[in-house]
């Protein structure tokens, strides 16, 4: 050990008692500190004193202590198959041992016929190869579902939840797993292939891979992973990717795999200090015009990179882009539930919303989403199956948010409060409490917070994202103080930059619904307890 390295750089006398006299020390059950403090010491006073111990005890009692130790040494390493699983290949009806067992044997007989450091070379090689080896035949797929039974955290109505399950399956998640280089490069194409062929009869329209679990891709896998995406756009199936770490992204955006990227990959990139040329269209964004001497005049611009429209001669002008969901020809995005958010939107618009027989509730619902546009009172009526003139008799009682702009935050009032959703959208984000603490711990782990890695900031995750005809804050409303477990179990509620320019929004708190009519208490209740049930459905699918 030591001990001889320092013997031999000094000069020393170097000999194998010191090695013999531990081992023998730890099988005769001297594992206590305290014996083996004892031990070092007395080696210590050996090297200190410089006492010839080789020449003063008889070298057949070193030779034989050396001996016992190297047995026992040889024992463990003949018998270290009980302590590894089994292969799968079978001899005769019985499984052989692990591959690992085999570098051992290897190693020891290298080491008889040769020398020990040829041994130890021996079974660092054998040890790569097999690594290799098994990292070639091993699935890079370790998950699968489809869009009939996961989507997106946007919270969507019975019509629209109805066409993805019926016509959900025409998108495929992929969950890869490990590392891809030149020795799986191959296996990953032949699964690719096999995704977005035409043996699922042409129905996978949206093939999403999640890089989740991939720590590292080379050139030639990457250079793999863009042929099977230009041979799945001939089968008509478009390749997205999301959950990708920094140098993943790097090898793909590198090889030509990516090609555009949607607005959430574009707040990671720049969390990570990483700047792309990206020469793409832009989706399309609305712009909201207000002029304050008409509080209720509106103008929606629509923009793009070929056509600018002047603004109107108005005495003020407020701005507020926004990039609907499901807009542009994005393919690398934040996270599972941006892809899947946006390919749902791409299939209830052509499924759902380019059917025929629609209610008129139902197509202002989608212009709400997709144009920024109000919901009107009978609209949220009809969706929420209230009685109608239920929201004109409530509006008196509640207060009225008219444009609630992005990122404002609302909930921070003490009184529970009801919020009525009429344009725009609520995101309902989750917090990390102790933040600092948990993720001061993850970076001396070289881990990321599980769910809680992308944009926002650190500590955030959004829980659901709440468009038009929908209402927020049910749990703490209804919630008795008395069974509140912790305020940070609450997500936060924000207005969203998805849905629309600005929100629309109608606070109730629970003093004011108390105090309602009879009538009026017990629709409010009933709409709480439907949509309580309803966020409840929704959980059962979301990724």
């Amino acid at each position: 050990g030591w001990a001889d390295l320092i013997l031999g750089i000094t000069g020393g006398i170097i000999t194998f008692h010191r090695l013999g006299s531990t081992v023998q020390l730890r099988m005769d059950g001297g594992t206590h500190r305290l014996s083996v403090f004892a031990c070092a010491a007395f080696c210590f006073g050996l090297f200190l004193s410089g006492m010839p111990i080789g020449h003063v005890i008889p070298r057949w009692f070193l030779g034989g202590l050396f001996l016992n130790s190297a047995i026992s040494l040889l024992k463990d390493a003949l018998l270290y198959f009980r302590h590894l699983p089994p292969s799968s290949i079978t001899v005769f009806g019985r499984h052989l041992p692990s591959s690992q067992y085999f570098v051992t044997l290897g190693c020891i007989a290298v080491a008889i016929v040769a020398s020990p450091f040829a041994g130890i070379a021996t079974g660092l090689a054998l040890s790569v190869f097999i690594f290799l080896y098994k990292s070639s035949e091993s699935e890079p797929v370790s998950g699968v579902t489809a869009g009939s039974i996961s989507v997106g955290r946007t919270k969507r109505p019975p019509w629209e939840i109805t066409c993805l399950r019926r016509d959900g399956d025409r998108i495929l998640v992929l969950f890869l797993q490990g590392q891809l280089f030149f020795g799986s490069a191959e296996r990953v194409a032949r699964m690719l292939d096999t995704a977005t062929s035409d043996s699922h009869g042409g129905r996978v329209s949206y093939c999403i891979l999640s890089f989740a679990r991939v720590i590292f891709i080379d050139a030639s896998a990457a250079q793999q992973v863009k042929t099977a995406v230009q041979k799945a756009a001939r089968h008509g199936c478009k390749l997205l990717f999301c959950r990708m770490n920094e140098q993943v992204f790097s090898e793909l955006w590198v090889a030509g795999a990516i090609k555009s990227l949607d607005t959430s990959m574009r707040h990671v990139l720049d969390d990570w200090g990483v700047q792309v040329e990206v020469a793409e269209k832009p989706g399309a964004t609305y712009d909201c015009r207000i002029d304050p001497s008409n509080p209720h005049s509106l103008d929606h611009g629509h923009h793009d990179a070929e056509r600018e429209m002047a603004p109107p001669p108005l005495r003020k002008r407020m701005t507020c882009a926004f990039v609907p969901i499901g807009s542009g020809a994005h393919d690398a995005f934040d996270t599972e539930t941006d892809a899947l958010d946006h390919c749902d939107d791409l299939l209830v618009d052509q499924y759902c919303y380019g059917a025929p027989g629609l209610e008129p509730y139902m197509l202002q619902y989608r212009d709400a989403c997709i144009k920024g546009s109000r919901l009107d009172e009978g609209a949220f009526e009809a969706i929420n199956r209230l009685p109608t003139g239920t929201m004109g008799r409530l509006r008196e009682h509640c207060t009225v948010n008219e444009r609630l702009e992005h990122y404002t935050v609302l909930g921070d009032t003490p009184e529970p409060t009801l919020y009525f959703i009429f344009r725009g959208a609520l995101a309902l984000i989750h917090q990390l409490a102790n933040s600092d603490i948990i993720f001061a711990e993850s970076g001396r782990l070289h881990a990321e917070v599980k769910g809680f890695a992308g944009r926002g900031g650190a500590g955030k995750r959004l829980r659901s994202r709440l468009p038009p005809g929908h209402v927020a804050g049910k749990v703490k409303f209804f919630l008795e103080d008395s069974a509140h477990v912790d305020a940070d179990v609450y997500p936060i509620l924000q207005v969203s930059s998805r849905v629309a320019g600005y929100a629309e929004v109608w606070e109730l708190t629970r003093s004011t619904w108390r105090g309602l009519p009879a009538d009026l208490r017990s629709a409010v209740l009933e709409l709480g307890a439907r949509c309580l049930a309803d966020d409840v459905q929704h959980s059962y699918l979301v990724e």
